[in-house]
């Protein structure tokens, strides 16, 4: 597919290693003027801060944050920003491992109604603590919800804000890729399944 720009936003690239499989999460961010690179770079930083204090509350131990990396998408040619240091993270809960294609999504809700303007996110690194009859119990949605939370005040923090890209509307390929800021996140406690996450799947 040819490249598509998409003006002022930033692809915040996560990736991970659970139980040796990799597995990934993509997340975007918009501002209203171009990504500078020290711009780039704060934003991986604000992704790792979110990663080693929030998110590993989150993870089991078997899980790992491996990768940041964010990239400006307003150009094909657009510049990378690496964390400023940066080493695996694992998770910080006991290893009750469930299959790595188990996971929770959770949904990245805009001012905008409509399947354009929503995003989600895949968990990686879901407990089995947090699991009842294939559902987020209280305790694994009260985590979760923090978590993410967490994750938009962090990106906020930056010279951006969380978004949720959109690519298309209406089944047609927008001219230009527009991003919509995350105004809440809301958690789907139904236990959900990437088959990418099998192992030997890739990612």
């Amino acid at each position: 597919m040819a490249f598509q720009n998409c003006p002022g936003i930033a692809e915040i690239g996560l990736q991970f290693v659970w139980q040796g499989q990799l597995c990934a999460n993509v997340l975007h961010a918009r501002k209203d003027t171009p990504w500078s690179s020290a711009e780039l770079v704060a934003l991986s930083d604000a992704a790792v801060g979110w990663i080693s204090n929030d998110w590993n509350d989150a993870a089991i131990s078997s899980a790992s944050c491996v990768g940041v990396k964010s990239i400006d998408l307003s150009t094909e040619l657009g510049a990378i920003g690496l964390p400023t240091t940066f080493e695996a993270v694992p998770g910080n809960l006991a290893a009750t491992n469930v299959p790595t294609s188990a996971t929770v999504a959770v949904s990245l809700r805009t001012a905008f109604r409509g399947r354009s303007f929503r995003g989600r996110v895949y968990h990686v690194g879901v407990s089995l603590a947090h699991i009842t009859d294939s559902r987020l119990n209280a305790t694994g949605q009260a985590v979760l919800s923090t978590v993410y939370n967490a994750l938009v005040t962090r990106i906020a923090a930056t010279a951006g804000g969380l978004c949720v890209l959109s690519r298309f509307h209406d089944h047609a390929k927008r001219a230009t890729g527009v991003g919509f800021l995350v105004t809440s996140i809301a958690i789907n406690t139904a236990l959900d399944s990437q088959r990418r996450r099998l192992p030997e799947r890739g990612s």
